[in-house]
């Protein structure tokens, strides 16, 4: 037996759109996640880019907000403050570190 990846992956996807448009109807509004990216991390910059195309192809609203991680006591206090507010956001559905 040969498993097709990318039929998989296709009735996945259309299984999901399916589910965000019920998600929407119900809602009254679509979806919305928010990836918080550090910019100078290339490899999650590539890996954020595949997920808001695959977030575009959803439905699915999809915010970048980039945040240069450093190690200092200062900026994990933004950063702690502002998923603070994202989780305060009744727009905001999800949200991901990356």
């Amino acid at each position: 037996m040969i498993f097709d990846c990318k039929a998989f992956a296709e009735e996945m996807a259309k299984r999901l759109r399916d589910e965000v448009i019920k998600w929407t109807k119900e809602k009254g509004r679509v979806p919305k996640l928010v990836t918080i990216l550090d910019p100078e991390n290339k490899g999650s910059v590539v890996y954020t880019n595949l997920k808001s195309r695959m977030a575009e192809r959803l439905g699915v609203e999809f915010e970048i907000l980039n945040f240069k991680f450093e190690i200092n006591s200062l900026k994990i206090e933004n950063l702690k403050l502002k998923i603070s507010d994202l989780n305060r956001d009744p727009t905001v559905d999800g949200i991901m570190i990356q």
